[in-house]
């Protein structure tokens, strides 16, 4: 089994941005604790030295990237793409993935205040957060390869060798779409409103 994991807090990045953008409005919803435990957020922002051995290369049998424009969505789908190409040749041809909602890991200031501007903490910028890959069979290398899991990281999912890319959030799915669909499908649900 191939799995997936997010390192870090989803969705903060765009958080912090809402509350800049608009913090008398949100001063005056929340309480001062709510406030400083999302400013907090930004400490928890993961930077790639933070994560990776010395030397800052990936051990093969894993896969690394940033999850930025496009959120955790647009990250899996840019995984699903890059790792069927021939230079992972510890995938298939075909690579989809199951992620579990239930596991996606997203703080609760994040979801208020996203939730408030009709921002999709999955789907939002995520500067900080990670997206990575690996082959269970690897599993000892993960600890001896130097990599630094941060405590704000969850096992998501896994790759399939089937081409479609679900998610599910206890007994509904969805299907990813690619990330310019996916930003064009946020911005007409913005606009019914």
């Amino acid at each position: 089994m191939i799995r997936i994991a997010v390192l870090g807090v989803l969705g903060a990045e765009t958080a912090l941005r809402l509350l800049e953008e608009h913090k008398k409005v949100l001063e005056n919803r929340f309480s001062g604790y709510f406030i400083r435990r999302c400013k907090g957020l930004g400490a928890k922002a993961v930077r790639e030295q933070e994560i990776m051995p010395s030397g800052g290369k990936i051990p093969d049998g894993f896969y690394f990237t940033p999850i930025g424009e496009g959120g955790l969505f647009g990250a899996l789908w840019k995984a699903c793409e890059e790792l069927q190409q021939d230079m992972y040749s510890w995938t298939g041809k075909s690579i989809g993935c199951e992620v579990d909602l239930e596991t996606v890991p997203v703080a609760q200031e994040v979801t208020e205040i996203c939730e408030l501007y009709r921002e999709d903490p999955l789907e939002t910028s995520s500067e900080g957060a990670w997206l990575l890959i690996w082959e269970e069979e690897k599993e000892d290398a993960l600890k001896d390869s130097g990599l630094c899991i941060p405590e704000q990281s969850a096992i998501i999912g896994k790759l399939t060798q089937k081409k479609r890319r679900v998610v599910f959030l206890g007994n509904r799915t969805r299907f990813l779409t690619p990330p310019e669909r996916q930003k064009l499908d946020m911005q007409n649900t913005k606009n019914e409103v």
